[in-house]
């Protein structure tokens, strides 16, 4: 199964909800057997210099934005991009899909007013 995999440059703290972020190419990638959704290991093909500063990344096919922890040479322009979930972001965007998307919390505190 082949899928779009948007690589970004993320500028934001890992702790932001609302990620600055630079978009670097549009690859095609499949997932490697054995691999999940939550940490994919996804095998795209391409020249190394049009993403080497890529740190991020969205899969529209799975509807997440992933943390990239490594790029990985397989064989001549063929990586390996492991990658983790964006928690942060992917339960914000479901939040406020359910809820209005008006809202932002910034901070929480724990006052029981």
């Amino acid at each position: 199964m082949s899928f779009s995999v948007s690589l970004l440059n993320n500028k934001s703290e890992m702790n932001r909800v609302i990620k600055t972020t630079e978009s670097l190419v549009e690859l095609t990638g499949t997932l490697k057997d054995g691999t999940s959704v939550i940490n994919p290991v996804i095998l795209v093909s391409g020249d190394l210099t049009s993403f080497v500063n890529a740190n991020y990344m969205y899969i529209s096919t799975f509807g997440r934005y992933y943390f990239i922890n490594d790029i990985v040479s397989v064989r001549v322009n063929l990586f390996e991009i492991h990658a983790h979930v964006d928690y942060l972001c992917f339960l914000s965007c479901r939040f406020c899909k359910i809820k209005s998307p008006h809202c932002l919390v910034l901070k929480c505190t724990t006052n029981a007013d």
